[in-house]
């Protein structure tokens, strides 16, 4: 059994290698954290599904597309640039309102970035 289950877990693994950040990121994303402008805040929402190229969230739809040529990758949604990164389930985003892509995933005070943690449902 431990054998089978082992074998399982290898081949799950080589399908994630070799699925795309979009194919990754789609399902129910339940939120961890947000920091804005080096403040944690409450979020607004308490998850958010990525489908196709749409995430929903409890209030709103928008469009997203990623870019994972760059690392980190690249996400845009709506006016606002940013970056991602999936490590296993868990999904850190990072926003700018200034109209130029963050570096790093990190909200400094005065930054006017927001960050924020998701975990896979």
């Amino acid at each position: 059994m431990v054998l089978v289950l082992g074998v399982s877990n290898f081949w799950g693994d080589i399908v994630w290698f070799f699925q795309s950040d979009a194919e990754r990121i789609q399902g129910k994303w339940a939120f961890v954290s947000a920091v804005y402008d080096g403040q944690a805040v409450p979020s607004e929402q308490e998850y958010c599904i990525f489908e196709g190229e749409k995430v929903h969230s409890v209030t709103e739809i928008n469009e997203y597309r990623l870019d994972e040529r760059h690392q980190p990758g690249w996400i845009n949604m709506k006016s606002l640039l940013g970056i991602y990164e999936l490590n296993g389930d868990t999904l850190r985003m990072c926003f700018s309102e200034l109209g130029k892509r963050p570096i790093a995933f990190e909200s400094k005070a005065g930054s006017k970035h927001i960050l924020f943690v998701l975990q896979r449902e």
